[in-house]
Formats: structure tokens, C-alpha cells, sequence
């Protein structure tokens, strides 16, 4: 009966994806929004979205230059990758024996920790001592080696004779069926390398606690998910997160992946399975949209729609790297300083106004369209904050709709509404029997925030 439920489950939610499927064809009218909040029932949230994610632009301190305007955004992690081969750690002496360099990957995390935020090790690629022909995608060719190369990392970071940061993460590699062309199975296989790798982790000794995961491939494959689980619970092997990337201009895309993680990790066995979108964007290319409104609010709306199936979205880039001009259709969120002083793009403002919705718990959302889209919270002081997004790819639909806010125990409120590079005003509202209705605007590729704050007697 168990295993019946769980294939009507699958089965509904492909039913689901097929019908906003249709709905999201770039030849239909969007989905238009209902959207009612019930604020009687909370729940426990995370700041999932205070996340980014460096490429290997450049070697060096990538992130020196933009150290100020990244805090600002309060960052709880900065990824990382090209580890092994952009730092110059792993060298071999004249005897054979590997020996290390912590000193260029040291300065590079305590930029990151000058942001505020914490490490999150993209564990790649493979240093030329370990490299067959010289390419940085090769498998290591002696995974002995690799493992101890792995548990170095950990001792060094985690370590509490290290840099004793707490709740570093590690994950195995970058896009490995991309850059290296890795599958489960065959000669070039990835599960070779996160078993050593995971073994290098469960070598490490006298650390702080830590998680430990992967795969980071480009989206996600059911295949690999399964293939993970079931190798490293067959080998007792450590597994805390699970990992994948996901660009498109089509939010559908982001909801399709979420859902189908969802369904493994129950038929898993592991309920506590973290997930995990460590890289996301709207194009995984260059193009203009980085530099203006629509991979802005593309970034909040994906992270909305994310944000009740995964705890962390990292959002790809800080920095873009250097180009043959300032502005060039790069992933950043700031400009390289090539250029002059690094230019928060607007990518940068969007993230700061979604900040607003730190801290509190959780209100469920029901009723969200395919553009118009919204995130609900409660604060301890009686605060409501609704941020509504309307996104969709042609950045030419507007919609008025109408947000119910139901269960509301005061006779009076004040409404504040800010839109994102816009207008702020406020007024007094009341419910009628504990239902409140707001009916507004949105344009496109906008981003509104509402704030409702009970009113005392004294104040009103």
C-alpha cells in the first residue's frame, strides 16, 4: 500500500507538471494569481536565499575587490570552485609525496569570511599532480592520493587544529557530466570519486561539525540521484546533501526539478536528505539579462518558487570576471573592477529587497500563478510581510490581482507597500471578520513588498 501511495504521488505531481506545462507555453496567457494567505498557521523558515555561488573567472582573490558590497547583502555562503586547481595546493616533492600550499586558497576564505558569510567547497578540480594528461577534468589517477587530498581539506578548514569554521560545506566536484564528462557507471565513473572522497572526509579527524555532499551536475537526473543514494547506503558512505544546478528563463523548470527531488528523497530512506540548488541563474550563457531588471527579478521568483522544497539557493555570480567591456551580458551581480569600482547590477538591489523577508516563520501561499508568484511571513511582533513577484520570460504581462490575507485578530492595520525601484505609501486598513483583501497592479518583471503592522489603540 505504501509503495501504491508513492507511485500516485510521482504520478501526481508529473499530472501537475504536464498541466503547468501548458499553462507556461510561451504561446499561452499566463496562469492569472489567487493568492490567499492563511495567518493562523506558521512555520519554521530559513533564509534559503542568502547564497551565492563564484565560477573560476580568475585565479587569485577573486572576491578582494567586492568584499563591501557582498557583505551588504549578508551572505551566509559564498561556493567556491576550482579548489585543487586555481590555488597551487597540491604539488608533489622529489620523492613522489604530495605536499601542500594552504597560503593563496587561505587569503581567498577569509574574504569570503569578511563578507560575513561561510565557505562552500566545490572539491575540483584535479591538480596537475594527480592529472593523466594535464587536464584539470581528468579523474585523479591515484584516488588514494585523492582521499588524503580531501581529508587535508577538511582538517584545514574544519579542523579545530585548522581554521576551525564550523559548518563548512564540502561538495564533490563541479558539473562533473559536464566538465569531465563523468557518468555513474562505466570507466570514468563519478561514484569512484566521491567515494574516495567521502572516505577522505570520514578520515578527517578533531573537526567541527561539517556537511558533505554532491553531485552538482547541471540539473537533475533522477539516475544519478538514485545511483548516489544507493552506493553510498549499500557502503555506509556520508551523504548530507544533494546537490544539483539549474539556468533557464523558464520558471517551470526550477518547480519540475524540486518536485522530482522531492519524490526520491522520500523513496530514499532519507527524510533528513538535505537539497540543495548550488549554482542557478536564468542562462547559463552570457546574456544581456544579467545586466538589467529581468535576471533580477528572475533570481527572487525562481528562490519563491524554490523555497519550500530546497534549504539553499546559491545564486551564480558574485563577480563577473573580466570582459571587453563593463557590461557584457556576464552572470555577476557586481561589475569586474577592471573597469573601475565594482557597479552593483541590478541583480544586487533585488537580492537587498528580498532581504526584507528575513527572519520569521513561514505562512503557506495558496493560489499562485504562473507569473504573479508571492512568499508570505510572520515576525513575533504581529508583523506580516507579503513580497510579490510577477515574472515571465517575455517581460510583457501585467496583472491586477488580489492577495487575501484571512485570520487577521486586529480590528486595524497599517499597510505599507514598497515597490522595488519604485514608489513607498502607506494607510490604515481594516478587516472585515479577520479577512483583509489588497488588490494591486503588477507590472512587469516587478517586485512588491507588503507589510502589514497591527495598530494598537494608542497608535491609530
Amino acid at each position: 500500500m505504501v509503495s501504491l501511495f508513492l507511485m500516485l504521488g510521482v504520478l501526481a505531481v508529473g499530472v501537475a507538471a504536464i498541466g503547468q506545462r501548458v499553462l507556461l507555453d510561451r504561446s499561452a496567457a499566463p496562469t492569472p494569481s489567487n493568492i490567499v494567505i492563511n495567518t493562523t498557521a506558521s512555520f519554521s523558515a530559513v533564509d534559503y536565499w542568502k547564497n551565492l555561488a563564484q565560477g573560476g573567472e580568475e585565479r587569485g582573490r577573486a572576491l578582494s575587490s567586492v568584499i563591501t558590497p557582498l557583505s551588504e547583502l549578508e551572505p551566509e555562503y559564498i561556493r567556491f570552485d576550482h579548489v585543487y586547481d586555481f590555488f597551487d595546493v597540491i604539488k608533489k616533492n622529489d620523492s613522489g609525496q604530495i605536499v601542500y600550499d594552504w597560503s593563496l586558497l587561505d587569503q581567498y576564505v577569509e574574504d569570503i569570511l569578511k563578507t560575513g558569510a561561510k565557505p562552500f567547497f566545490s572539491l575540483g578540480y584535479t591538480p596537475a599532480a594527480l592529472s593523466t594528461t594535464g587536464s584539470d577534468v581528468d579523474m585523479p589517477n591515484n584516488l588514494t592520493l585523492w582521499r588524503e587530498i580531501v581529508r587535508a581539506t577538511i582538517e584545514r578548514y574544519s579542523g579545530r587544529a585548522g581554521k576551525a569554521i564550523s559548518d563548512v560545506y564540502y561538495e564533490v566536484w563541479n558539473e562533473p557530466d559536464l566538465f569531465g564528462n563523468f557518468k555513474v557507471w562505466g570507466d570514468k565513473n563519478y561514484l569512484d570519486l566521491y567515494r574516495a572522497s567521502a572516505l577522505g572526509a570520514a578520515d578527517a579527524k578533531n573537526t567541527l561539525p561539517f556537511k558533505f555532499g554532491g553531485p552538482a551536475i547541471t540539473a537533475y537526473y533522477k539516475n544519478w540521484f538514485d545511483a548516489l543514494n544507493l552506493m553510498t547506503r549499500r557502503e555506509s558512505l556520508r551523504l548530507d546533501f544533494y546537490s544539483w544546478h539549474r539556468y533557464d528563463d523558464d520558471l517551470l523548470r526550477f518547480i519540475l526539478d524540486a518536485r522530482e527531488a522531492e519524490v526520491a528523497r522520500e523513496l530514499s530512506g532519507r527524510p533528513d536528505l538535505e537539497l540543495i540548488v548550488s549554482e542557478t541563474g536564468i542562462d547559463s550563457r552570457n546574456n544581456p539579462a544579467y545586466d538589467n531588471n529581468a535576471a533580477a527579478v528572475h533570481s527572487v521568483a525562481s528562490s519563491i518558487l524554490l523555497s519550500e522544497s530546497v534549504s539553499k539557493v546559491f545564486h551564480f555570480e558574485p563577480k563577473d570576471g573580466k570582459g571587453p567591456t563593463q557590461y557584457w551580458g556576464r552572470w555577476g551581480i557586481l561589475t569586474h573592477e577592471s573597469w573601475g569600482e565594482p557597479v552593483r547590477k541590478p541583480r544586487h538591489s533585488a537580492l537587498l529587497f528580498m532581504n526584507q523577508m528575513s527572519g520569521g516563520r513561514r505562512l503557506a501561499v495558496a493560489g499562485q500563478g504562473s507569473a504573479v508568484i508571492a512568499k508570505a511571513r510572520q515576525y513575533s511582533n504581529g508583523s506580516i510581510k507579503v513580497l510579490v513577484v510577477n515574472y515571465e520570460p517575455s517581460g510583457k504581462y501585467l496583472e491586477t490581482a488580489t492577495i487575501t490575507l484571512l485570520g487577521l485578530s486586529q480590528p486595524s492595520y497599517n499597510l505599507r507597500k514598497v515597490v522595488w525601484n519604485g514608489s513607498e505609501e502607506q494607510q490604515t486598513v481594516n478587516p472585515v471578520g479577520g479577512q483583509l483583501l489588497l488588490t494591486h497592479l503588477f507590472p512587469p518583471h516587478s517586485i512588491t513588498l507588503f507589510e502589514i503592522n497591527p495598530l494598537t489603540r494608542q497608535n491609530r
